[in-house]
C-alpha cells in the first residue's frame, strides 16, 4: 500500500510493523500489541486511523479482561470519569462553572 510521508512529502510504499505498546488507562499501564503503518523509505510511523482503531480496542479488552468488567462498564466508567464524575444524559444540561 502506498500512503503520502509527510518526511519525504510524497507517497511511499509501507508497510505494517508489529510490536508492543503501552498505553495508560485511568493511571494503569496496559501493554498490548500494536500494528503500525511504516513509510518503508524513511521509517517514519504513519497515522492509520484503522490500525489504531484495532488497537485502540485490544487496549480496552485488556482493561476489561483485567477488572473482569463489561466493555459497557468500561465506558460508563470512561465517562463519569470525563464528566468528573458527574452523570448527564444525552438531553440535560450541563452546568456551568460559576
Amino acid at each position: 500500500m502506498k500512503k503520502y510521508c509527510p518526511i519525504c512529502e510524497r507517497k511511499f510504499r509501507t508497510k505494517i510493523i508489529t510490536g508492543k505498546e503501552t498505553y495508560m488507562v485511568f493511571g494503569e499501564p496496559i501493554e498490548v500489541e500494536a500494528r503500525v503503518l511504516r513509510c518503508s523509505n524513511c521509517g517514519t510511523d504513519l497515522l492509520c486511523e484503522e490500525l489504531e482503531e484495532v488497537t485502540l480496542k485490544n487496549v480496552y479488552n485488556e482493561y476489561c479482561r483485567r477488572h473482569n468488567i463489561s466493555i459497557d462498564e468500561f465506558w460508563k466508567l470512561k465517562t463519569q470519569r470525563f464528566n468528573g464524575g458527574h452523570i448527564y444524559s444525552i438531553d440535560s444540561d450541563i452546568p456551568e462553572d460559576d
